[in-house]
């Protein structure tokens, strides 16, 4: 238990300092015609969230005695869309080259979340198929939601500790319960600066790699 409040009061240090710098360095969500902000906020604050994820899975040690392959696999691929999301932030890539990239992403971690249970034929890809756009669709609800005070990240911490709490209750792995609560945790550390009115938004280095994390223990609770 420790981990995960480790995890909650360091996703809100960290989110603060990033606010910080956000600020100094006018890294801003200017508001246009589907916003529901009315002045420019800062945003890019996933960056805080993961990056205390990142520290709370380190720390944390799973009944088993360590963290299984899939676990380390969903985090390494959040890791990566953190810091696509950061460039994104940064210099707004392109929409063709960012969604390749997300749906490669999900597409590979799709398939090895899926190996254990593999059939062989075209059944598989078309599973396969199926999981990586749930994903991809997941993570771009996320992003699309980011824009709305708190909902983001409410929606995460009352998501993944609601299958905290389903899997405990039904026997699962403590490492599946366990990263839940991580996950939550570091959204209710970001909720402080993100609670209406919001001085802080995911941007795209967190909202993407969130709905991605979401999608993949979904995923992983059904294998």
């Amino acid at each position: 238990m420790s981990s995960i409040l480790i995890t909650l009061v360091l996703s809100g240090v960290f989110c603060g300092l990033y606010l910080l710098v956000a600020r100094r360095l006018r890294i801003l969500d200017t508001p246009n015609d589907r916003s529901s902000h009315e002045s420019p906020t800062p945003h890019g604050g996933g960056v805080g969230l993961m990056l205390a994820l990142v520290v709370g899975v380190c720390l944390a040690t799973p009944d088993t005695g360590g963290w299984p392959p899939q676990y380390l696999l969903l985090l390494a691929a959040a890791i990566a869309l953190m810091l696509l999301g950061v460039v994104d932030d940064l210099k707004s890539l392109p929409v063709r080259l960012r969604f390749t990239l997300y749906a490669f992403i999900c597409l590979v971690t799709a398939s090895l979340l899926l190996a254990p249970q593999a059939i062989a034929g075209p059944t598989t890809l078309a599973l396969v198929g199926v999981a990586a756009l749930a994903m991809l669709w997941s993570l771009n609800l996320y992003n699309f939601m980011d824009g709305i005070d708190g909902i983001a990240a409410i929606q995460c911490l009352s998501a993944c500790s609601a299958a905290a709490l389903m899997s405990w209750n039904n026997e699962a792995s403590n490492a599946y319960v366990l990263f839940c609560l991580l996950l939550a945790a570091s959204h209710g550390g970001f909720l402080l600066w993100n609670f209406p009115p919001a001085r802080l938004f995911m941007g795209d280095a967190g909202s993407v790699p969130t709905g991605f994390l979401v999608a993949g223990l979904a995923l992983l609770g059904a294998v």
